[in-house]
C-alpha cells in the first residue's frame, strides 16, 4: 500500500522523511509499532453502543490501507483519510475520514481542543470535529481532540499529523469512539 496527498504527490519523499523523524521522537511508547517507525497508521476503539465504530476496535497500517492527509474546505480544516482496498475494487472496502478544525480564524496547531462541535461548525471559541466511516457518521458530533504534532509545507499543505480524537454521536454522554491518527 502507499500513502499520498492528492494535491502534491511529488512532495511525498520529503513528507516521508519528516514523518519518520517526527513520529519516532514524538509518539509515546504505547503507540502502535507502525506509527513508531514513521509509517502512517490509524487505530480506533469503540465503546459498546457507539454508532461510529459499532463497539469494535481496528488498526490500519500501510500494509493494509492507503492514507491521505490534506487541507479541506478552504483550508479551514485538515482531513485524514484511511482507504482500505477490498475485493470489489480499489476502495470498495473500509473508508474512514476524520476532519479536525481549530476555532474560526485560527490555524490548526499542536494542542488540546475541547468542546468540539460538528465540522463544519467551528466557532470563535469551539473547534470542529467530524468522523465518518463504513457508511456511518454522527448527526451531531461532540468531542475533543489532541494534536500532538502537525507540520505544513511552504505552500501550507499538511505534511505530518500525530493526533488523538474522542468523538460522541448526538450527545455529550454517548459512548465514545477514540482514534489515533498518524501521518
Amino acid at each position: 500500500m502507499n500513502f499520498t496527498r492528492r494535491r502534491s504527490p511529488r512532495r511525498l519523499a520529503g513528507a516521508v522523511a519528516l514523518v519518520a523523524t517526527a513520529t519516532t521522537t514524538l509518539l509515546p511508547a504505547a503507540a502502535p509499532a507502525s506509527a513508531a517507525t514513521g509509517s502512517p497508521a490509524y487505530s480506533y476503539t469503540s465503546e459498546v453502543g457507539d454508532y461510529l465504530g459499532q463497539g469494535n476496535a481496528e488498526h490500519y497500517s500501510t500494509a493494509t490501507a492507503d492514507f491521505v492527509l490534506e487541507n479541506y474546505w478552504g483550508n479551514t480544516a485538515v482531513r485524514f483519510n484511511v482507504l482500505e482496498p477490498r475485493h470489489g475494487g480499489p476502495y470498495a472496502g473500509t473508508y474512514w475520514a476524520v476532519y479536525l478544525s481549530p476555532p474560526s480564524g485560527q490555524r490548526l496547531h499542536a494542542g488540546h481542543y475541547t468542546n468540539a462541535t460538528s465540522y463544519p461548525g467551528a466557532t470563535a471559541t469551539a473547534p470542529g470535529l467530524r468522523v465518518d466511516g463504513e457508511g456511518r457518521g454522527c448527526g451531531t458530533t461532540y468531542g475533543e481532540f489532541t494534536v500532538r504534532s502537525i507540520s505544513f509545507d511552504a505552500a501550507g499543505e499538511p505534511t505530518h499529523l500525530d493526533a488523538t480524537v474522542i468523538a460522541r454521536c448526538d450527545s455529550t454522554s454517548a459512548p465514545a469512539y477514540t482514534a489515533t491518527l498518524n501521518y
